[in-house]
């Protein structure tokens, strides 16, 4: 006899499924003894950097990872309660704020992710986090771009500033 799966988890793996292809990296953590005043801070948090929190069952993970051929990148963070973190564009921002709230909230413990399809352990997941955001990396190169231009800038204008006036 073949067993029957619920029509409601199916579309919960889709949905998921989709949710994982819709976004560019995915983040998983631990929420056991997080407060529900810290979980909805947390959300708000990610929330600033185009991420999304959300507590999914590892089941339903692992049939959404399985069907975009994926499962066996992710399955050995999908233990115990796990929550997800869907990251849309940049994630490095995202990584910060996660790490940052998890030092302040020592319950939420990284597991790691999968960012740019690569799979991050949690120790991975915090060395990126400590990397400057593409953002970041952008104005250091300006301002390595525009120091030589105003250091000119400030040896003419020493050079007006001693002329006698005529």
């Amino acid at each position: 006899m073949e067993k029957k799966v619920q029509q409601y988890k199916v579309d919960a793996a889709a949905d998921l499924s989709a949710m994982i292809e819709a976004h560019d990296d995915v983040f998983f953590t631990e929420y056991r003894g997080l407060t529900a005043s810290q979980l909805v801070d947390l959300r708000r948090e990610l929330a600033k950097h185009n991420a999304k929190y959300r507590v999914v069952k590892n089941s339903f993970l692992r049939v959404a990872f399985r069907s975009l051929g994926k499962e066996e990148q992710v399955r050995r963070f999908l233990t115990g309660p796990t929550a997800a973190v869907f990251v849309k564009g940049e994630s490095g921002a995202a990584a910060k704020a996660l790490v940052a709230f998890a030092k302040d909230a020592p319950s939420l413990v990284l597991k790691g992710g999968l960012v740019v399809g690569e799979v991050y352990d949690a120790k991975q997941l915090a060395a990126y986090s400590a990397l400057p955001t593409k953002i970041d990396l952008v104005a250091m190169f300006a301002r390595v771009l525009n120091e030589p231009v105003a250091q000119l800038a400030r040896a003419l204008q020493a050079v007006a500033d001693k002329k006698p006036a005529a």
